[in-house]
C-alpha cells in the first residue's frame, strides 16, 4: 500500500516536473535561509551550556549611584568572592580573573601582540570545568608563573606537540606552560591564556576583577545574595575610609551593614547599593551589568553586548518569513497542479478512495518533495553559512566535529520542520479539491470558477508583499549607508598613521623632551605633513566624562575630556569656529589652555567664550578656541561636550598614547612606512610597531551596518527569486489553462501585445496591491531601525517609489516570457482538440 502511494506520487510529481520543480527550487531557498537561522539561533542559544555544573555558576554584580550616575558592573573585588567561598556556606567555590589587555607575547626570538589574556586566581578551572587535553585542571594555575593554553593558542604558537613545561614571556615576564584546555561550546568568555595569580583578600578597594561562584546544589540565593551584599557594604565601606584619596572626610566608627551603608550615603555620595547574582548561562544573550564604556573591540574577553538578543530575534523572523514565503509559494503552485489533476482526483474518487487516502496521497507527494527541497536547502546553507563565516565573523557549522548535542539537536529540529511544512503544504491542497463533487472534478468546473483564482491571488499578493518589504528595506538602509559615509563628519583621516603606543614604556609619554625629539625625528620626514598625539580618535572617541565647572555660579556640565597634543586640529583639519588651536608659540597652551566643541559652547550658554575658566581634570584652563562639531563617534551617538587639553595634572601625561602622522599623499605614505618604523623602533625596542591607517579606523565604525547592507541584499535577492518562482509558475498555469481562449482572440484578431497586456495586468494589479500593503509595513519598520541613529536620512517617497517599481518590473520581467510564448503559439495548436 505504502509503496504504492510513493509510486503514484512520484509519477504525479514527474508529469508535472516543471511546475514541481520550480516550487522545490524555491522551497529550498526559503529553508536554506531558514535552516542558516536556526543554526545561528541555537549557537547563540547554547553559550556557556556546555557543562551541567555551569547551571550553578553565578557571575557576582555590584550596583551603586554616584550622583546622577547609576552604575551596575561586574567588576568587584577579588576580596568579595574569597570571603562568599570561606564565610557562605551556600558557596561550593569562587574564583576571580582580570583581563589583562593587548599585552607583548615572546617565544623566542618572535615577538607579537595578544588580546585574549586573562590573569585568575588557582580555582578558576575548577568552577569554569574545561576539559585539558593536556595538565591537571586542578593544579594548572596554582603555582606563580603558570599559564594555561587553549588548544587552538597552542597549536599556533608551539605546533601539535604537548607544550607543557615549555615556556614563554608575558610583558617581559617568564611563564610556564601548565596545561592546554579545549573549548567545548560557546561562551561569554573568549580567553586563549590564562595566567596565575594570588590576589589581596584584603583588599576591598581594587575594583578590578570578575568574581565567579560555584553555588551548592538547591542553595537558597535569596539569601546568598543578601548575606552578601551586607557583607560588600560593610567591608566596602571600610575601605573607602582606608582610602588615601579619602583621607579629607570624615570618619566614623563602623560596626556592621547598616553603619556603613548610612556612612556612604551622608559622607561619600554613594547611595542605592546592592548586589546580584547573574546566572552565567544567561549572560550572552541578557547580561545585567553595563559594560566597558569604550569600544568592546579593545576588550575581546568578556562580552557586555546587548544586542545578542535582538539578534536571535531577528535571525528568528527573517528565518520565519523567508520559509513562509517558500511555503506559501509551494503551496500556490501545489493548488495550481490539483486543478490540472481535477479529473484524476475525481476518477479516484469514483471508484472509492476515501478522503483520508486522497490526503495521504496528498501528504506523500509532498514529502517526496520537501525530502528533495530539505537536500537542496542544506547545500544552499552550506554555501551561505561559508559566507556569513567570511563577511560576518561568524563560526557557524552545519555539522560540529567538537558539538555532539548540537548536531542532535540540529537534526531533530531538521525533521520536525520537515513534518510541519509537509503537512501544512501537503494537507491543504487536498482539502482545497476535497471540497468538490467527483462529478465537478470530471466535468472541470473548477477551472472556470473563481474558487481557485481567489486562493492564488491571495497567495500571490501575500509573497509579494513580503518581497517589497525586503526591497524597501534595503533601498532605506542603503540610503542612510551612503550617509554616513558621504556626509562630512568635521575632520579628514586620509592619508593619516595611527601608531599605537599603549604598552610602550611609559618614561616616553612621561618624558616630554623624549616625545619631542621623537615627534621632530617624523616632521623631519620630507614625506611627512605633520604629527600629533591623542589619547582618543576617530573610530574611538572619548568615554572619559568628567565634570567640567564654569561661569561666576560655578556651574556644573559633563565633558567628554581628551588629551591631545600640538598639532592634532590641523592633522585631522578641524576647523576651528572661534579663537585659535593650540600653538607653540604659546607657552601656557601646554599647561592651562583648552578648547571646547560648539556643543560646548551652546550647553555653557556662552557665545563668546574665548577667555572664559573651566576647571576640569583637577586643574583651571583658559578657553582658547571653540572646534566645529564632529562626528569622532560616528552618527549613531549625539554630539556631546567635548574638552581638549595638553596640559593635564601630575601623573595624567600617559594619555596620549596615540601617535597621528599626516602624510602629503598616499605615495609617500607608502614611501615613509618603513622610516616611521624605523624611528618608532628607538621607542618600542622589543615588539612591532602597531598601526592602522585612521580612515579604517573610522569606517569600523560603519562595519556593523555595512554587514547588515549585505545580510539584506542577500535576504532581498532570494525573496525575489522565490517570488519570481511562484509568480512564474502561476502564471504558466493561467497560461495554459487560457490557452483555447487564447488561440480563439488570435483568430478574431488580437495582437500580441495585446494578448500580454491581457495575460499580465491581472499579476500587475496584485504586485500593486501588494506595495499598498507593504510600504506602512516597511516604514515602521525602518522607523524603528533608524531611529538608533542620532543622526539620520528622512523616509522619502521616492524610496517606496523606487522600490515599488523594482517589484513592478520584475513581476512584469517574469509574467510577460510565459504570456508571450502563450501569444506567438500557433492558434491551431491551441484549438485542435475541440
Amino acid at each position: 500500500m505504502i509503496k504504492n502511494y510513493f509510486k503514484t506520487a512520484w509519477r504525479s510529481i514527474h508529469k508535472n516536473r516543471e511546475y514541481n520543480w520550480l516550487s522545490i527550487l524555491g522551497l529550498s531557498l526559503g529553508l536554506a535561509i531558514f535552516i542558516t537561522a536556526l543554526i545561528y539561533v541555537n549557537r547563540e542559544k547554547s553559550y556557556d551550556r556546555w557543562d551541567d555544573q555551569l547551571d550553578r555558576v553565578y557571575r557576582v554584580i555590584t550596583q551603586d549611584q554616584w550622583g546622577e550616575d547609576l552604575e551596575l558592573t561586574s567588576f568587584t573585588p577579588a576580596a568579595l568572592g574569597v570571603y562568599m567561598h570561606q564565610q557562605l556556606p551556600e558557596v561550593e567555590r569562587s574564583t576571580a580573573f582580570r583581563e589583562v589587555g593587548e599585552t607583548l607575547v615572546t617565544i623566542g626570538d618572535q615577538a607579537f601582540y595578544s588580546s585574549h589574556v586573562i590573569i585568575a586566581d588557582s580555582n578558576f578551572f575548577n568552577v569554569f570545568p574545561y576539559p585539558f587535553r593536556a595538565g591537571d585542571p586542578a593544579h594548572a594555575l596554582n603555582q606563580p608563573d603558570q599559564a594555561v593554553l587553549s588548544r587552538a593558542t597552542a597549536e599556533k604558537w608551539f605546533g601539535t606537540d604537548d607544550p607543557t613545561g615549555k615556556t614563554f614571556e608575558i610583558s617581559k615576564r617568564t611563564y610556564t606552560i601548565s596545561g592546554v584546555f579545549d573549548k567545548p561550546g560557546p561562551s561569554h568568555l573568549d580567553f586563549h591564556v590564562c595566567i596565575s595569580a594570588k590576589f589581596d583578600p584584603s583588599n576591598w578597594n581594587a575594583r578590578v576583577f570578575t568574581n565567579y561562584v560555584l553555588v551548592k546544589p538547591h542553595a537558597n540565593l535569596q539569601t546568598l545574595e543578601q548575606k552578601a551584599k551586607q557583607s560588600f557594604i560593610y567591608h566596602f565601606a571600610l575601605g573607602q575610609q582606608s582610602s588615601p584619596y579619602n583621607k579629607d572626610k570624615p570618619e566614623a566608627k563602623i560596626t556592621n551593614e547598616k553603619e556603613a551603608e548610612a556612612w556612604l550615603n551622608d559622607v561619600m555620595g554613594i547611595r542605592n547599593i546592592d548586589l546580584f547574582l547573574e546566572p552565567v548561562v544567561d549572560i550572552h544573550l541578557q547580561p545585567k551589568a553595563f559594560g566597558w564604556r569604550d569600544a568592546a573591540a579593545n576588550h575581546p574577553v568578556l562580552d557586555f553586548s546587548e544586542e545578542n538578543q535582538l539578534s536571535v530575534w531577528i535571525f528568528s523572523v527573517i528565518g520565519i518569513l523567508v520559509l513562509s514565503l517558500a511555503a506559501i509559494n509551494y503551496t500556490n503552485i501545489a493548488i495550481a497542479i490539483g486543478y490540472i489533476q481535477t479529473k484524476d482526483s475525481g476518477l479516484r474518487k469514483i471508484i472509492g478512495a476515501s478522503k483520508s487516502q486522497l490526503s495521504l496521497l496528498s501528504l506523500t507527494n509532498s514529502m517526496i518533495q520537501i525530502s528533495i527541497a530539505m537536500v537542496g536547502a542544506l547545500l544552499f546553507s552550506a554555501f551561505i553559512i561559508e559566507y556569513l563565516n567570511k563577511n560576518f565573523g561568524m563560526e557557524l557549522e552545519i555539522w560540529s566535529s567538537r558539538y555532539s548535542a548540537a548536531n542532535i539537536r540540529l537534526l531533530v529540529q531538521l525533521v520536525g520542520i520537515a513534518l510541519i511544512v509537509a503537512l501544512l503544504t501537503g494537507l491543504y491542497p487536498a482539502y482545497i479539491m476535497l471540497r468538490y463533487k467527483p462529478i465537478q472534478l470530471l466535468k472541470g468546473e473548477l477551472k472556470a470558477g473563481q474558487q481557485g483564482s481567489r486562493i492564488r491571488n491571495t497567495l500571490v499578493v501575500i509573497q509579494f508583499t513580503l518581497a517589497m518589504v525586503f526591497i524597501t528595506s534595503l533601498v532605506i538602509i542603503r540610503s542612510q549607508l551612503s550617509f554616513m559615509k558621504t556626509s562630512n563628519p568635521g575632520f579628514t583621516t586620509e592619508q593619516v598613521l595611527r601608531i599605537n603606543g599603549e604598552r610602550v614604556n611609559m618614561d616616553f609619554f612621561a618624558n616630554l623632551d623624549e616625545q619631542e625629539a621623537v615627534m621632530n625625528s617624523l616632521k623631519a620626514l620630507p614625506e611627512v605633513k605633520s604629527v600629533a598625539t591623542t589619547h582618543f580618535y576617530p573610530g574611538r572617541a572619548s568615554h572619559s566624562l568628567q565634570k567640567a565647572n564654569f561661569g561666576t555660579n560655578s556651574d556644573t556640565l559633563s565633558v567628554k575630556a581628551n588629551w591631545v597634543g600640538l598639532g592634532y586640529f590641523e592633522t585631522l583639519d578641524i576647523a576651528m569656529v572661534q579663537g585659535r588651536a593650540f600653538s607653540a608659540d604659546y607657552a601656557s597652551d601646554t599647561l592651562h589652555a583648552a578648547i571646547i566643541n560648539e556643543t560646548a559652547a551652546r550647553r555653557m550658554g556662552l557665545q563668546h567664550p574665548i577667555g572664559e575658566k573651566v576647571a576640569a581634570l583637577g586643574m583651571e584652563y583658559q578657553i582658547i578656541g571653540v572646534s566645529q562639531d564632529n562626528h569622532l563617534s560616528g552618527y549613531q551617538k549625539v554630539i556631546e561636550p567635548e574638552l581638549y587639553v595638553i596640559g593635564t595634572a601630575p601623573g595624567m601625561t600617559s594619555g596620549r598614547r596615540q601617535l597621528l602622522v599626516k602624510f602629503h599623499d598616499g605615495h609617500a605614505a607608502q614611501q615613509a612606512l618603513e622610516k616611521v618604523q624605523a624611528i618608532w623602533k628607538r621607542i618600542e625596542t622589543y615588539g612591532p610597531m602597531r598601526y592602522s591607517w585612521l580612515d579604517d579606523d573610522f569606517a569600523k565604525l560603519l562595519d556593523k551596518y555595512t554587514k547588515i547592507d549585505r545580510l539584506m541584499t542577500l535576504l532581498t535577492l532570494v525573496a525575489i527569486s522565490i517570488a519570481m518562482m511562484g509568480i512564474f509558475g502561476i502564471s504558466t498555469f493561467v497560461s495554459r489553462q487560457r490557452t483555447k481562449e487564447i488561440g480563439i482572440r488570435k483568430v478574431l484578431g488580437a495582437t500580441v501585445a495585446g494578448i500580454v497586456g491581457l495575460l499580465s495586468k491581472d499579476f500587475v494589479k496584485l504586485v500593486c496591491l501588494a506595495i499598498v500593503i507593504a510600504s506602512p509595513i516597511a516604514w515602521w519598520a525602518m522607523n524603528r531601525w533608524l531611529a538608533d541613529f542620532a543622526y539620520r536620512i528622512d523616509i522619502q517617497w521616492w524610496m517606496f517609489a523606487l522600490a515599488g517599481l523594482a517589484a513592478v518590473v520584475i513581476a512584469l520581467l517574469t509574467v510577460s516570457w510565459q504570456a508571450i510564448r502563450a501569444a506567438v503559439a500557433n492558434p491551431v495548436d491551441s484549438l485542435r482538440d475541440e
